[in-house]
């Protein structure tokens, strides 16, 4: 054994095996080493003991480079890098919490949808903060104002002769704009376009409040990588006078699974210029290893004298993933080049040295909701087919789906392959994907492949993905 330019030269098991022999042998002279005689078997024994004391130096050569490391040895070979592990990350969801006026819901109060979900701080249900209310007629009367007041604006109908409930309702539902409405079984609801971005309500003494939501934020108990629809976090854990019920308008995001062993990897190339700034890599690199909760980045220069795609001359858009507003824009502004312009859809004000705010400009991903239909259109019968195939099929698309990053077009037959790895009994599919601007619009299904621009990315949810045939 040595170490020669290459690295680690390890003996293996049969060379230890021959030497032991040929050292007994010039010792000895000419004896019987054959592997059924007892010289035979002590030096296999003594060979055997070796090659498990070498593998282990060959273990500790390797735990020294990320390359090869694994585990802890890992964590401690790209530390050189300034670069940790990427822990796992709760499902994290604005809730709506239901209930009278003024009730306080505090801190790690939970609630649960397939697991348990904790408030992350004490929030109070009020007017002052309204993502969802639903309306009813306190007193019908004719030639009468009726008012909804949202943040300020006021809207509103005035009945007519011979007024009834549904005539004031829709009258009141046709002034509203902004905002989702909707008039059913003699009430209106109204909800906040987002479903995250509270606002002041109030409404005319002859109108009562049936039900009012105001928003709180819920994380997942445990951490790791689940989806959470819309509506799913339902069932109220810890009861508090006044909390009536919970939902959620929009799906639990952030979630994550730790970093594997080859993610880390992975990033540690890409990462290998984090001690630096101002480049696109350093950049990139120190935004996934020093703003908690992002997940993915990408950084697209202009370097022309001309608008490039809508981009300025010479400034660079930072399109991230997960974060929060404030502490992206922190870190872009320490790591960008000075005199470059930041370009993005959305600006956030940063303190400068002088204490002076400085606007910081990046891009959230532009959404589009993906829809993937799997048609069955041939079983295999030497293989049974489970009851559980089309879940089965669901959970393949959405795990390779969820894997997709930022900008990342979607190839079709790419989820061919997950199928057929999670099931049985299949023999012929077809696979056909959609993209959408809401989740709401009738996707159109075909089996190209879908362009996601630069700055979007692809939302997958199992309630998107049907399964024909089985």
């Amino acid at each position: 054994m040595s170490l020669t330019a290459t690295g680690l030269d390890r003996p293996r098991l049969d060379e230890l095996k021959t030497d032991l022999d040929a050292s007994i042998t010039n010792v000895l002279g000419p004896v019987n080493t054959s592997p059924d005689s007892v010289l035979g078997q002590l030096t296999g024994i003594q060979a055997a003991s070796l090659d498990d004391a070498y593998e282990m130096l060959q273990d500790t050569y390797d735990s020294m480079y990320p390359a090869s490391a694994e585990g802890v040895s890992l964590d401690r070979a790209v530390s050189f890098l300034g670069l940790v592990r990427i822990g796992s990350a709760p499902v994290v969801v604005t809730a709506v919490l239901y209930g009278s006026e003024g009730t306080v819901v505090p801190t790690n109060a939970l609630a649960h949808a397939d697991v348990q979900y904790f408030n992350t701080s004490a929030v109070t249900i009020t007017a002052a903060r309204m993502l969802d209310v639903t309306i009813s007629i306190g007193t019908l009367t004719d030639a009468t104002l009726y008012r909804v007041t949202l943040n300020g604006i006021n809207y509103d109908y005035t009945s007519g002769i011979g007024a009834t409930i549904a005539s004031v309702l829709n009258g009141l539902a046709a002034a509203i704009t902004g905002y989702l409405v909707a008039v059913a079984n003699d009430m209106l609801r109204i909800t906040v376009t987002d479903g995250e971005t509270p606002v002041i309500y109030s409404a005319s003494a002859n109108l009562n409040t049936v039900k009012l939501g105001s928003p709180a934020i819920f994380a997942s108990i445990p951490s790791g990588l689940r989806e959470l629809p819309i509506g799913a976090l339902a069932a109220i854990d810890t009861p508090i006078y006044g909390w009536d019920s919970i939902s959620n308008l929009n799906p639990g995001a952030g979630s994550r699974d730790i970093e594997t062993d080859m993610a880390l990897r992975i990033r540690h190339a890409s990462a290998n210029r984090a001690t630096g700034s101002a480049t696109v890599k350093a950049i990139r690199a120190r935004l996934l290893q020093e703003v908690a909760g992002v997940t993915a980045v990408n950084v697209y220069e202009n370097r022309t004298h001309n608008v490039v795609s809508g981009q300025p001359a010479h400034s660079f858009e930072t399109v991230v993933q997960g974060g929060t507003d404030q502490a992206v824009a922190q870190n872009i502004w320490e790591n960008k080049p000075a005199g470059i312009e930041t370009y993005g859809n959305l600006s956030i004000n940063v303190l400068d040295e002088n204490l002076d705010l400085q606007p910081i400009n990046f891009s959230r991903p532009t959404i589009q909701y993906a829809w993937v239909r799997v048609t069955v259109t041939q079983l295999y019968p030497e293989e049974s087919l489970p009851l559980s195939t089309a879940q089965s099929i669901k959970d393949a698309v959405l795990a390779y789906g969820v894997s997709l990053s930022v900008g990342e077009d979607i190839i079709t037959q790419r989820f061919v392959g997950p199928i057929y790895l999670a099931t049985q009994g299949l023999g012929l599919i077809t696979v056909e994907t959609a993209l959408t601007n809401l989740a709401t619009d009738t996707p159109i299904y075909t089996t190209t492949n879908k362009a996601v621009p630069r700055n979007g990315a692809a939302l997958f949810d199992v309630s998107r993905i049907p399964v024909v045939g089985v």
